[in-house]
């Protein structure tokens, strides 16, 4: 029982199936790729988005804080004057209706 040596024409229709099989599975890969570089470029775009409105929302807390912070600052300058002006423990006893 020998080989049997395939024509050359059985070699070419194998060849062929081999080829096609091979730029199958290079289109599906290419797919893929098409698909993750899709999906790279919105995860690029959402997280842009996300980090500059972040960013706006922690500016806008901090302008808040910092305003905030400066009005009591104003504040406690204000009952500092005013304490300045009344004489003795006048201050506390008008602070809390006492007069």
């Amino acid at each position: 029982m020998g080989v049997k040596l395939l024509s050359k024409s059985e070699l070419s229709g194998l060849k062929a199936k081999a080829q096609e099989r091979d730029i199958q599975e290079g289109v599906k890969i290419a797919t893929r790729v098409d698909g993750l570089r899709e999906l790279w470029s919105k995860t690029e775009q959402d997280f842009e988005l996300y980090k500059t409105s972040t960013l706006a929302a922690i500016q806008d807390e901090l302008q808040k804080a910092t305003e905030e912070k400066e009005n009591r600052r104003r504040i406690t300058d204000i009952e500092s004057r005013i304490r300045a002006t009344i004489p003795g423990d006048s201050y506390e006893k008008s602070r809390i209706g006492g007069f």
